[in-house]
């Protein structure tokens, strides 16, 4: 069995149904949140009250990093973003989640058969890297289900171990002794080349996730998100 095709076979076709009776249907991944900007809306549905006209919409992605040297252990009382304040734009966590057309999602995701942009007045806030005690039993985990299971694609962060992905997430977060980090403006990265056509007939986001957390720089959450969950 087709562990991908299968989880996506599945969703497509409850969406399809929950589309007869509903205006949007939305997927994310459980590790995965979607804030529209609160100086400019209410939540997701006041955001999606503004957009009927859009068929499919994408969040600009961006990845919560956790540095362990600045930032402790968390404290399930306080609000999670205001102790994970560091970030990275994630080109391809620009996925197409959200839509209201009977269009299949590809890709694991990261594709759907209609042509879509991506809006940065939502974010989608990906948290596999918000701790790092979290990134190592996660990605332990994730590394056998894909050597037994064959889940996740061999390129794909699946087969790393949590020393490899610690380890990555450890040069991600370095910065220089009192070096400031400015604030996440989505203005300073380019969307224009990130969604492209494919040859099959589907649209989706290009970018591989690895390559873009060593190469885009790192910020932090702008301050008006630190309170959204």
């Amino acid at each position: 069995m087709n562990w991908e095709r299968t989880r996506r076979s599945l969703v497509n076709g409850l969406a399809r149904g929950l589309l007869a009776c509903y205006d949007v249907v939305v997927f994310t991944d459980v590790d995965e949140f979607l804030v529209p900007d609160p100086a400019r809306y209410e939540g997701l549905v006041h955001y999606l009250e503004g957009r009927r006209e859009q068929k499919v919409i994408a969040p600009l992605g961006l990845n919560v990093l956790h540095n362990p040297v600045i930032e402790p252990s968390l404290d399930p009382s306080l609000p999670l973003l205001a102790q994970r304040q560091f970030v990275k734009f994630a080109p391809a966590m620009c996925k197409p989640l959200l839509k209201r057309i009977p269009a299949d999602w590809m890709v694991a995701f990261h594709g759907i058969k209609a042509p879509f942009a991506i809006d940065p007045d939502v974010l989608l806030l990906h948290l596999k890297y918000y701790d790092v005690a979290a990134l190592r039993a996660v990605s332990e985990h994730r590394r056998a289900m894909h050597e037994t299971d064959s889940r996740g694609s061999p390129h794909s962060a699946w087969p790393l171990g949590p020393e490899a992905l610690t380890s990555r997430l450890l040069s991600w977060v370095e910065t220089p002794d009192g070096h400031d980090i400015p604030e996440f403006d989505a203005a300073e990265v380019d969307l224009t080349e990130i969604v492209r056509p494919k040859a099959k007939g589907f649209y989706r986001t290009h970018g591989p996730q690895l390559p873009a957390m060593g190469k885009n720089p790192l910020r932090r959450l702008p301050e008006r998100f630190l309170e959204a969950f």
